[in-house]
């Protein structure tokens, strides 16, 4: 393996390793975000837990850190699968994180911001997707209470 390559990896764990939903949480509240909900160091559990602005916060910070990895890594002439390897282990990091006990988040944020740079368009199409099933179980879920109130009256 390329010096340069597992340099970057390297890099790439450790920046995957600083965990944006645990340090944004602690300023923000003295408290840390592991208490709460499900115990997930992630976005979504600031979003539910803290408040929404904090969680899209934490969602962007995620997605920054692996595409700016590889946006980096790119402009020292990292290409191809070799970005796919430092995206991986952006992840790694985030979902194993030596500054937290190896106890991290899922990576979904850090995939994401992978996907947007590998493959614009693609990252576009999961969002839109990903948007619609959200969309689609909110109606589902209100209209299963709606028909629960009925029922109970």
């Amino acid at each position: 393996m390329d010096t340069k390559i597992l340099l970057f990896a390297i890099i790439a764990y450790l920046v995957g390793s600083i965990n944006p939903a645990t340090l944004f949480t602690y300023f923000h509240l003295k408290r840390d975000i592991r208490e709460f909900g499900d115990g997930n160091p992630g976005a979504t559990n600031v979003f539910l837990h803290v408040n929404r602005l904090s969680g899209i916060i934490v969602f962007l910070l995620d997605v920054s850190k692996s595409f700016l990895m590889l946006w980096f890594a790119g402009r020292y002439g990292i290409t191809g699968g070799q970005l796919a390897i430092i995206g991986t282990f952006v992840i790694v990091g985030h979902n194993f994180p030596i500054f937290h006990k190896f106890k991290g988040g899922t990576g979904i944020s850090s995939f994401i911001g992978g996907l947007l740079f590998m493959s614009t368009t693609l990252a576009i199409q999961v969002f839109v997707f990903a948007l619609t099933l959200i969309l689609i179980m909110y109606i589902i879920k209100t209209k299963l209470h709606s028909n629960y109130s009925a029922l109970e009256i």
